[in-house]
């Protein structure tokens, strides 16, 4: 009896670490904080809990860090390539 009360422990400070961790990111993709986006994560995440709002939360954050991941590794590939280009131009030059 006593592990099923700390393995539900364990379970639902894994669930608030989890909900802070995702609020933290979609605060973060929002790019400002307002008072009104803590009232509406309040509401989403405890006052009237709705797991669909967090799941679509969640994949809009997740869509959001793809897409810079993508923009960096395109921002890379493209100084790689001037720097490509210098060093043929220097060559040709020679």
């Amino acid at each position: 009896m006593v592990s099923c009360w700390f393995f539900a422990m364990g379970a639902n400070q894994l669930q608030t670490a989890s909900d802070y961790d995702l609020r933290y990111r979609y605060l973060r993709m929002q790019g400002k904080t307002t008072t009104t986006d803590f009232v509406h994560l309040d509401s989403v995440f405890i006052t009237n809990r709705n797991p669909n709002a967090i799941l679509q939360m969640q994949q809009k954050v997740i869509d959001y860090e793809q897409a810079l991941q993508r923009q960096a590794e395109l921002i890379e590939q493209q100084e790689r390539i001037k720097g490509e280009q210098v060093q043929l131009k220097k060559r040709l030059h020679q």
